[in-house]
């Protein structure tokens, strides 16, 4: 990862596994999962590199936290963020992700859906009790941690047209705005809300003069850079990631492990770092960004 100009990375997060509940197999669960973590972060932290800690898997009650849900729960979510920021308060090179993509009010950009994702509680689309970003927030400020925390908006972190409206008060001033951007194929380019040019002339820029952005996942489903650059798209828009360079942005591509691009995007083909031609047009970007 260093030799290719990366310079954060972010670690996906399982509740259940955390905390040790619902079933999970002590050998990877509570102490056992925590210090396989903290050990993956510090050897992140010692190459240069800042590490987003995120919340990706959770459950409500018994269930186990095997896949995504609408949003957080609050039987074990804000409990989770208490403990991961207690564990992680004396590190700032650790960032926090509150949740990783919240999609309430069946996926829709709603009222409804940015009240549920800041206040959780009983909400259109979630089959539970949500915790939403302030309750979890108060979690980590509450365990004394001051590091950074992400925030993302509804439509699978898709949106930030409203963050500034929704988001959560934070007593240290250090939150910043998540956002995710996918680009399908060059014959059918659309994937996220955000994926075009008067998207991030509209709704980011404004947002970035006031407020940290990081895209926290960008990717193509056709496993090329083609979109990303801008090859592949109308001769007006420009590569997602440098405007986003020029508007002080942070991005980073999903994802590092050797998948099925069709299903979702792979940087390598092979965990020597081996990029797949995806991962090729990134870290070509990665190196020019880095001089």
């Amino acid at each position: 990862m260093k030799s290719w100009g990366i310079n954060a990375v972010r670690v996906n997060g399982n509740e259940d596994c955390w905390l040790g509940i619902n079933g999970v197999k002590s050998t990877y669960a509570g102490q056992n999962y925590v210090s396989a973590i903290v050990d993956y972060v510090n050897r992140i932290n010692a190459h240069g590199m800042y590490a987003i800690f995120d919340l990706h898997h959770s459950a409500p009650g018994t269930q186990l936290a095997t896949d995504q849900e609408p949003m957080a729960d609050r039987d074990h979510s804000d409990a989770y963020w208490a403990s991961v920021a207690a564990t992680f308060k004396g590190n700032p090179a650790v960032l926090f992700d509150l949740y990783n993509e919240p999609y309430p009010d069946s996926n829709h950009d709603t009222t409804a859906a940015w009240t549920c994702v800041r206040d959780g509680g009983t909400c259109p689309g979630v089959p539970f009790t949500a915790a939403g970003s302030q309750e979890m927030l108060n979690a980590v400020r509450g365990a004394g941690a001051t590091n950074v925390v992400l925030v993302g908006g509804p439509q699978y972190a898709g949106e930030v047209d409203h963050w500034t409206q929704y988001a959560p008060a934070d007593p240290v001033h250090q939150l910043a705005a998540s956002i995710h951007i996918y680009y399908d194929t060059p014959s059918s380019p659309e994937w996220a809300p955000c994926d075009y040019l008067s998207c991030w002339n509209d709704t980011m820029a404004p947002l970035a003069s006031t407020t940290p952005i990081v895209i926290g996942e960008f990717g193509e489903h056709d496993c090329q850079s083609t979109l990303l650059d801008g090859t592949a798209l109308s001769p007006n828009q420009p590569s997602l990631l440098d405007w986003a360079d020029q508007h002080g942005i942070s991005y980073l591509g999903w994802s590092w492990f050797t998948g099925n691009c069709a299903g979702e995007p792979a940087l390598i083909s092979n965990y020597d770092g081996t990029p797949t031609q995806f991962g090729a047009g990134v870290r070509a970007h990665y190196l020019r960004r880095a001089g």
